[in-house]
């Protein structure tokens, strides 16, 4: 499934063939918007696609319908409709980041969402309302990524939450919170990955407390996943694919001109390895390209 500015596109991978999901403002049940921002799988194996200005969408499959969460101040309505992030926790509930509206926490048994915004009398709040990605840790802590003021670390197994701002500063004397931050990885060594918007990545050792900014090719990093070796990371950005190492932090630039597609593609918006090793690489402009 792949997501676009023009509604889904979703590639039947037995037959080969592509069908095209479009939002229809005559069939309220039919997606919402057809600006795609996150697409998420639940452990139901149940889609949710957030959207651009059109909120949260989740795919019924018994009935082959969309279902809309709207916004606004009902205990079953989300606070802003530009979705960033999803990600579900061990009870099968989401944590849902927004580009406005901090954290909408879906408790999914109930149908209730609760938001967690920032609240400047408040040190226990979130740091920024526009939140950009969100990760969890194996101790189901949550590490959430925002735009304008940093990181923050929320220990969900202790109510009532407290955001914990976490703001080492790096080589060049200069604090995370000044970084907009675009997406997260920990990896096997449990160390944390950054990406940001304009200083490419920055790698934190949870153990020393040591934030390094690396020296990479792409300053606006969009997307870091795991490689097919869990020893490197790829990320994805403004100039292509980087895989790194991340015990010498070594990087490179991964080369793609035998694919004659991908010779002039240059910015990637994310990328998924399939479990035959294949790397599929959303694209800006050039759609996608299957390696």
């Amino acid at each position: 499934m792949d997501s676009s500015y023009d509604g889904l596109y979703v590639l039947n991978l037995n037959t080969n063939k592509i069908s095209h999901v479009k939002h229809d403002k005559n069939n309220p049940k039919s997606l919402s918007q057809n600006s795609i921002y996150k697409i998420f799988m639940d452990s139901r194996n149940d889609m949710w696609i957030g959207t651009w200005a059109g909120g949260i969408n989740y795919y019924d499959r018994d009935y082959a319908v969309f279902q809309n969460i709207v916004t606004g101040d009902g205990e079953k309505m989300i606070n802003y409709n530009i979705i960033s992030s999803i990600l579900e926790d061990k009870s099968q509930n989401l944590w849902i980041g927004t580009e406005g509206g901090g954290i909408n926490y879906y408790d999914t048994a109930k149908g209730e969402i609760t938001f967690y915004t920032h609240d400047a009398n408040d040190n226990n709040s979130i740091s920024s309302n526009n939140v950009k990605t969100i990760i969890k840790d194996k101790q189901e802590n949550l590490w959430i990524g925002t735009h304008n003021n940093g990181l923050n670390f929320l220990n969900t197994n202790i109510e009532p939450f407290e955001f914990v701002k976490v703001n080492p500063i790096d080589q060049e004397k200069v604090a995370l919170s000044n970084y907009n931050i675009t997406s997260l990885f920990i990896d096997k060594l449990n160390n944390l990955w950054i990406g940001t918007l304009t200083d490419g990545l920055l790698n934190y050792n949870f153990k020393s407390k040591k934030l390094l900014r690396l020296n990479n090719i792409s300053k606006s990093i969009n997307c870091i996943i795991k490689d097919t070796d869990p020893g490197f990371i790829i990320a994805g950005g403004s100039e292509g694919i980087e895989k790194i190492n991340i015990s010498t932090l070594k990087h490179e630039k991964i080369d793609f001109e035998k694919n004659e597609v991908s010779k002039d593609f240059i910015r990637v918006n994310c990328v998924f390895i399939d479990t035959k090793g294949s790397y599929w690489i959303g694209t800006e402009g050039k759609g996608v390209v299957l390696l």
